[in-house]
């Protein structure tokens, strides 16, 4: 069911927010992921709902069961939670607050592929977070899991530090926000792209009823 005719035709729509203590994760990211879908659409937060396929893919219908024509991701980490929405095609997004202690060597060796290895081995912490958190997006969007994510193959070696890019059929868009967060996303476009990519950050700093400064901390 098409939402909204007038919605910018390559329009990828994403939010960062702190959850609220009193909720569990997945409740918070339910939240702001109808916020950001009225947002994008011009629709009331109850229109939608936000049910999951097998793969554990969140999907987007209308309050009443239908089908819609957004396509949608959730991510948490470290008391934030983030969102991504957009028609153009299946599309995932991951969040990372860095871990003290994490074993990123370990991780490397055990899911990336010989170039992104040589990548974080130079970078640090920076590459290991734009590889870990690419490939996690990659893989949400997808719906193949850790299978991907853990393949050991390369698939995001090339690309800038941060911003956005494309690589095949792939786009992706990559910040790192200092200390020690970092966000992806990626989307595969069902149809090939006639126009760059509208990367728009919704300044939505409300992971449930009750407001917060989430999305202005993260600065996205």
């Amino acid at each position: 069911m098409p939402i909204k005719k007038d919605m910018p035709p390559a329009a990828v729509y994403y939010a960062v927010a702190e959850i609220d203590a009193r909720q569990r994760p997945s409740a918070a990211g339910h939240s702001l992921l109808l916020a950001a879908l009225s947002r994008a659409t011009g629709r009331p937060p109850h229109y939608f709902a936000i049910t999951k396929r097998p793969s554990g893919q969140p999907v987007a219908v209308t309050i009443a069961g239908a089908a819609t024509d957004m396509f949608v991701s959730l991510s948490h980490s470290g008391g934030l939670v983030a969102c991504a929405a957009t028609t153009l095609g299946p599309i995932g997004i991951d969040l990372e607050v860095a871990k003290p202690g994490r074993n990123l060597a370990g991780i490397a060796e055990a899911a990336f592929g010989p170039a992104e290895r040589r990548e974080w081995a130079e970078r640090g912490p920076a590459g290991f977070y734009r590889i870990w958190t690419l490939r996690e997006a990659m893989a949400k969007t997808t719906g193949a899991g850790l299978s991907q994510a853990a393949n050991r193959c390369d698939q995001v070696a090339d690309g800038p530090e941060q911003g956005h890019w494309s690589q095949g059929d792939w786009h992706f868009l990559h910040k790192h926000v200092p200390p020690d967060r970092y966000l992806s996303l990626a989307v595969k476009p069902a149809a090939r792209m006639k126009a760059a990519i509208d990367w728009i950050a919704l300044p939505l700093g409300i992971a449930n009823p009750t407001p917060s400064r989430g999305a202005d901390k993260f600065n996205i």
